[in-house]
């Protein structure tokens, strides 16, 4: 009976796997053409089309060579704010990414863009992707398991064992921060354009309290209706519509 049991288990896996398959691969299929496609265009010069071809992968899959690939056909044809708002998604999905840290800061310097002041759970956070911080979160978490129930159930405890949780609780403690860094990006923001009214107050008719240019970070602190009262780098404040401002972790 019991062998019965987990024979019908192991064939109800594999109809599982089976059905699954095909999906991943058609999917995978799709977005290596849509990709192969925004290359094509990109090489042509035809960016925006290219654009298309990418944000399309983007509705299958995120990626950080996505990310990046869009971020450089905006910079052809002029939209440095869009640019820099995708460099940014690039290192937010893979921080170690050399290509996007040097176009990002080309273009930065290009445009005489102030650089952010990151604090220290920031630049933690940022040494790692966010996959790869969960990863050692979950492995420090059991490593610490294991180390306090192993040896009470075969006996025996030593300098290696106490060393090895000591490490597994700070990783486990580095990564918590890491991932406290990383929901603060849901704050951190691109403005988009040139000449971004920043507002006194939320409302169409507010008068200016200063004009953004495309490309500038800023962190988003309260929402009203479509507007979104910002800091920016610089320290200046005020209100800007949604529509004119990326977020860079979504």
């Amino acid at each position: 009976m019991k062998l019965q049991k987990s024979m019908m288990q192991i064939v109800w896996m594999y109809l599982i796997i089976i059905m699954i398959w095909p999906h991943n691969f058609i999917f995978s299929a799709e977005i290596n053409s849509l990709f192969n496609q925004g290359n094509q265009h990109y090489s042509l010069g035809e960016y925006e089309m290219a654009i298309n071809n990418y944000e399309n992968c983007l509705q299958l899959s995120q990626s950080a060579a996505l990310h990046f690939n869009i971020g450089n056909a905006w910079y052809q044809i002029d939209e440095v704010g869009k640019a820099i708002l995708h460099f940014e998604k690039a290192l937010a999905l893979n921080p170690g990414y050399p290509e996007a840290q040097a176009n990002l800061k080309f273009v930065r310097e290009n445009l005489d863009l102030a650089l952010p002041e990151h604090s220290w759970v920031s630049r933690l956070a940022q040494i790692l992707s966010l996959s790869t911080w969960c990863w050692i979160g979950a492995a420090s978490f059991w490593a610490v398991i294991a180390l306090i129930t192993l040896p009470r159930l075969f006996g025996g405890s030593n300098l290696l064992t106490l060393g090895g949780m000591l490490l597994s609780l700070i990783l486990s403690l580095c990564t918590v921060i890491a991932l406290y860094g990383y929901h603060n990006k849901n704050n951190e923001v691109v403005i988009l354009n040139n000449d971004t009214t920043l507002r006194i107050a939320p409302t169409d008719i507010s008068p200016s309290n200063a004009y953004l240019q495309g490309g500038e970070l800023a962190s988003m602190e309260r929402t009203h209706q479509e507007f979104l009262f910002l800091k920016t780098a610089q320290g200046e404040s005020g209100w800007v519509l949604a529509e004119e401002i990326g977020k860079i972790w979504e």
